[in-house]
């Protein structure tokens, strides 16, 4: 018999979450019976959550906002790639120890958005992050390895960034100190990483940051442009993306982790973008 892999993703809001159709059809690739299911999970909840879902069998998950500090701070076995960026988005269950496993694909996914689906060479660029949270934190510990520039982040709250000055080669600024240096240097990729495109929001950066810059939003809109991709095209970006590519390759690799097998992300990825 046949049983079934209960799975699960965790966040707020989790409507919107794409995370169950691809996983579905990357267990196609394997003729693999899974269960995934959406659970609206607030912040401050996810222990009570996790646990409810491993006594119901749950073998693997994936964190998404606002959650993955938050996992990161309950999860004792965690990956060098999770610990060394302090956050996590995937979940492992170990049955030997009863415990779950941490780790953070969203890096590397990043990583291989750029390669397969893009031409942006991001070795020598100029970037901004926008944002330190969970996602933004997966992104510093790549680029800090793969671009030849200093790195710059943006964040509305600089005391909870503090702990990113261990990375030597980046910038962490304010939005009020960013936004007047404007005239002083300029940004080859612009990259959003807050939650702003998941409420309708956008970050308070100058609009003259934007023009001829390559604008990344890791929010995805369903087949529409985000707020803050539109926002970039209204003042003359040189192109704008949102974030399938990453979600679809991260999810790649928290399959891999799961299964012990690489599924063909490029399908899954054509599959989605052709139904918007």
């Amino acid at each position: 018999m046949i049983t079934q892999t209960k799975l699960a993703v965790f966040g707020d809001p989790i409507h919107q979450s794409l995370s169950p159709r691809i996983h579905i059809e990357f267990a196609r690739q394997f003729a693999l019976d899974i269960d995934y299911q959406k659970v609206l999970t607030p912040a401050g909840t996810l222990a009570e959550a996790l646990s409810i879902f491993s006594s119901a069998g749950g073998m693997g998950a994936n964190i998404t906002a606002p959650l993955k500090q938050e996992a990161f701070a309950l999860i004792p076995q965690l990956s060098p790639c999770a610990r060394t960026a302090g956050t996590l988005n995937t979940l492992k269950w170990d049955p030997s120890t009863q415990q779950w496993f941490g780790e953070n694909t969203d890096g590397q996914g990043f990583l291989q958005y750029l390669q397969k689906y893009t031409s942006i060479d991001i070795a020598p660029a100029r970037v901004l992050l926008l944002g330190a949270g969970g996602a933004a934190r997966a992104l510093i510990d790549v680029l800090e390895k793969n671009v030849s520039q200093p790195l710059t982040v943006v964040n509305r709250d600089l005391e909870k960034a503090q702990d990113l000055k261990k990375y030597p080669r980046l910038e962490l600024l304010s939005y009020v100190a960013l936004n007047q240096q404007i005239h002083q240097t300029r940004f080859d990729i612009i990259i959003n990483a807050t939650s702003s495109s998941l409420h309708q929001q956008l970050p308070p950066l100058d609009n003259a940051w934007l023009k001829n810059s390559i604008v990344i939003d890791l929010a995805y809109a369903h087949g529409l442009s985000t707020p803050f991709m539109e926002w970039a095209l209204s003042h003359h970006a040189k192109s704008v993306d949102d974030g399938l590519g990453m979600l679809v390759e991260q999810a790649a690799l928290s399959f891999a982790l799961w299964f012990d097998r690489m599924p063909d992300s490029k399908p899954v990825y054509q599959q989605l973008r052709s139904r918007e």
